[in-house]
């Protein structure tokens, strides 16, 4: 009979990370941090996440310093340690916006791609008295 030995893969799941704001954020500031959770379920392989990216108005700080990117990442499973990262929301511009999550790791899923649009509404600041 033929090895029927079951090989660990990794398994990449993120929390139900909505960042839909619909309270708008002043523009030149930035949004109180949403929670995004990268875990590794129903697996005994290490999860490596190699980068987590995002783009538009959406950074990994309050700063708005274009801390875009993360990683990389290992994450043990399943029920091992999963890792967190605060997102923000920083608008430049007035009206809404759109940017997008990006995770690549090794899960066989999607080749390894995860990816999440995001979406936030600026408002103009307060005019100057």
């Amino acid at each position: 009979p033929e090895d029927q030995t079951c090989v660990p893969v990794a398994d990449l799941r993120v929390n139900q990370f909505d960042f839909f704001l619909p309270d708008p954020v002043t523009v030149g500031n930035c949004s109180d941090s949403q929670t995004l959770v990268i875990e590794n379920v129903f697996s005994e392989a290490v999860l490596e996440v190699s980068t987590v990216t995002l783009s538009g108005e959406f950074f990994f700080d309050d700063q708005m310093t274009n801390n875009q990117s993360a990683g990389p990442l290992s994450i043990p499973g399943p029920n091992g340690l999963d890792n967190s990262l605060s997102v923000y929301f920083c608008p430049t511009e007035a009206g809404p916006s759109q940017g997008e999550l990006t995770i690549f790791s090794n899960d066989p899923d999607n080749n390894g791609l995860y990816a999440q649009t995001l979406s936030g509404n600026g408002t103009p600041p307060p005019p100057a008295n």
